[in-house]
């Protein structure tokens, strides 16, 4: 098993516990344990922020030996780069989303903010932050693709025994924000909008579109839910109509309507 530790530095570590060891001279600590027929040996914390707190040191040991049972410790030491190379050829999509898809990988591997080399069990939250970071300038919709396939990369780490936990896994998407402004006019301006579209003069279907126009404000339905609708789905003695969308199996009812000036014709269409 690779250490993390340098051979020399090995004689100036102090046990403080079982299998928790403090360097005499930095102060940091290091977990040296047996797993699974394996010898663990690794610096605690991070090369940005060492562990030097003897709290922090046992919190990070305890999760270390958690998260060690739960691992392929012959996998221990396996790279973000190794990993990426094993997660591309089982990337399952359409052509055109696989383009994109390889771009963000591409993107894992050449502007990631620690080297490919290094073992992914050492990658933390902060550094797929900093990765993610590099594209905030990009629109939502971008941006969560990137967050997409790099926590996707991280999964297959996990399935695969490499890792115990994903390091992106409890970073969100970013909400898609509406930007289309929808102007809903008020009840007196939807009236005279029907009216003006009713008092053209020469339009021959003035008053069809404008009974449309009423009935689509009135009942809050859509041209294409208009289309499908019978005189089946209109009840003409209480004036209440009964739409049954594609995307609400249960229908959804309409509100009172006008009463209408003819009957309905006996085909029910």
């Amino acid at each position: 098993m690779e250490s993390d530790t340098i051979a020399s530095n090995r004689s100036r570590l102090v046990q403080i516990s079982e299998g928790l060891y403090q360097h005499i001279g930095f102060g940091e600590y290091y977990a040296r344990f047996w797993c699974k027929g394996k010898r663990i040996q690794q610096k605690l914390g991070t090369t940005e922020s060492p562990c030097i707190t003897l709290t922090e040191a046992r919190r990070l040991f305890r999760d270390l030996k958690h998260s060690t049972e739960h691992i392929d410790t012959s996998k221990f030491n396996k790279t973000l780069g190794k990993v990426i190379d094993e997660y591309e050829p089982v990337l399952h999509c359409a052509p055109k989303t696989m383009v994109h898809k390889k771009l963000h990988l591409k993107r894992l591997r050449t502007e990631f903010p620690l080297p490919q080399s290094t073992k992914i069990r050492n990658i933390q939250k902060t550094d797929v932050q900093k990765f993610l970071a590099q594209y905030n300038h990009l629109t939502a919709t971008s941006w969560n693709a990137v967050l997409t396939v790099t926590r996707d990369v991280f999964k297959h780490a996990v399935e695969d025994g490499v890792i115990a936990h994903s390091p992106a896994a409890s970073i969100v998407f970013r909400p898609l924000q509406d930007k289309s402004k929808r102007l809903i006019p008020s009840f007196a301006e939807f009236q005279a909008i029907v009216e003006s579209v009713r008092a053209q003069k020469y339009a021959d279907t003035a008053k069809e579109s404008a009974d449309l126009i009423e009935f689509m404000g009135l009942a809050g339905l859509g041209q294409a839910e208009c289309f499908d609708l019978t005189w089946g789905d209109i009840n003409v003695k209480t004036s209440k109509g009964h739409h049954h969308s594609q995307n609400d199996l249960q229908g959804v009812r309409i509100p009172d309507l006008p009463r209408p000036s003819a009957p309905p014709p006996e085909d029910g269409q």
